[in-house]
């Protein structure tokens, strides 16, 4: 543990600020780690009575490592001294906007497509699944599923599709979606959190310790979901500043 935070004390006060946090997240994590191995080869030298006997990751080594994951990338560390927007202060132009709100669609319209194909494929698949399951607690992991899947079917039909006009407007409007799709992310957040992790949950329970390693890539999709509506906030708050 000493050789643990120690790794974590020294990151922070080495920090970049343009560094990816993903990036340093699981730089840490994997430095962390070969501390903690470290420190077992050391004192198997130096001092073979304070080594961990036999020392290798066990079920529940294997669980601290992925908790460390989960609270380093969730939390990241140090305080946040980014801008409070990435754009300058100069006046926005309409061209400039123009361009910025294309391709700002176009990114909704890709995310949208990609959001539909997979909630209709999740859709069949757990109601194929509801159908065959032997128990209950398979069926109503099912039903999470499927009604995270039409909760986000909902927010993207009402909140989450840009409009067609949406290149050609003020900045404005353009402002008025960025905070739409900050509340579709928003909305989609809450959904993953209350419907689909409990329902990935019911379908793990009984299954190995290893298996349960499911649930941190979960979380840290849900922390890409957060910052994702972080950037688009990050972006109504730069067009608002320079309008």
């Amino acid at each position: 543990m000493a050789a643990v935070m120690l790794v974590f004390l020294v990151r922070n006060a080495s920090r970049r600020s343009k560094e990816c946090d993903y990036a340093i997240a699981m730089a840490d994590i994997a430095l962390a780690v070969t501390a903690a191995i470290l420190s077992q080869v050391f004192l198997s030298i130096l001092k073979p009575d304070w080594a961990m006997p036999r020392w290798a990751p066990t079920q529940g080594g294997f669980v601290g490592s992925m908790f460390v994951t989960v609270v380093r990338t969730l939390f990241p560390q140090g305080p946040d001294d980014r801008p409070s927007s990435q754009f300058s202060t100069n006046s926005l132009a309409q061209g400039e906007l123009q361009f910025m709100a294309s391709e700002f669609k176009k990114q909704v319209w890709r995310r949208n497509t990609v959001i539909l194909i997979v909630s209709s494929i999740a859709v069949a698949v757990s109601g194929w699944a509801f159908v065959h399951a032997g128990s209950l607690r398979i069926q109503i992991a099912c039903s999470g599923i499927i009604f995270f899947a039409l909760a986000v079917f909902l927010g993207l039909i009402t909140i989450g599709a840009a409009p067609g006009a949406f290149v050609q407007s003020s900045p404005e409007f353009y402002r008025t979606e960025l905070k739409r799709q900050h509340r579709f992310l928003q909305w989609v957040f809450y959904g993953y959190v209350g419907l689909l992790l409990p329902a990935a949950v019911l379908f793990l329970v009984g299954s190995h310790v290893y298996e349960f390693v499911v649930i941190v890539y979960m979380l840290l999709f849900a922390e890409l979901i957060l910052r994702k509506a972080e950037a688009y906030h990050d972006q109504f708050r730069g067009i608002e500043s320079r309008i």
